[in-house]
């Protein structure tokens, strides 16, 4: 669940449409963009860790 609900983080669009109405100069609106997509990015790399780390926890052990 916690890996899945990171994930979700990586939903940009929204953040992106409200951050351009917020700012409206060019250079904040450009930090809002690198902000949004830094925070998704990050979003996204930590979700996947959450679930691969999950994963492997749930594989059955290999007997030879």
């Amino acid at each position: 669940m916690t890996g899945v609900s990171l994930l979700c983080g990586i939903g940009f669009t929204m953040s992106l449409f409200i951050g351009l109405l917020a700012f409206p100069d060019a250079s904040s609106q450009d930090h809002v963009k690198i902000g949004i997509l830094a925070g998704s990015l990050a979003s996204g790399v930590a979700g996947a860790a959450v679930l691969m780390a999950s994963a492997r926890r749930r594989l059955p052990a290999s007997s030879p």
